[in-house]
């Protein structure tokens, strides 16, 4: 089993209370209103024990504003870190064993009015 679905759908169902009324969308489209969060890429690499089959799922959170300068952005990125870091989620067909902060990165978008931040985090998963 590739727990992908399962993650993201939980990692969703966390963030969407935490960064309300600010949207978290799977996809944005063209004309979306900012601010908003979109969950990202995943890294799926195998890290099988002796005894059992495990996956670390690593997923991206991207965080767009364009409000001047990086203050809303980062305020976004924290409440986003504070939701997911060190938690463990429900999940069926596997264990979620944690929920990791890997890193934070923000960028300013070649447009000069967009600013984006990344998080990543890593979710190892036993089955």
């Amino acid at each position: 089993m590739l727990p992908l679905s399962e993650v993201q759908t939980a990692i969703f169902n966390a963030l969407v209370p935490a960064l309300l009324p600010v949207p978290v969308l799977d996809h944005a489209g063209p004309n979306q209103v900012f601010p908003y969060v979109t969950i990202g890429e995943s890294i799926s690499t195998e890290m099988d024990t002796l005894n059992e089959q495990s996956i670390d799922i690593e997923m991206t959170v991207h965080v767009w504003s364009r409000q001047d300068g990086m203050k809303e952005c980062q305020q976004l990125m924290t409440a986003a870190k504070n939701a997911l870091d060190r938690r463990t989620f429900p999940a069926a067909g596997f264990q979620w064993v944690s929920t990791i902060w890997i890193y934070a990165q923000t960028l300013r978008e070649p447009d000069g009015i967009t600013r984006h931040g990344i998080l990543r985090f890593r979710v190892p998963t036993f089955q």
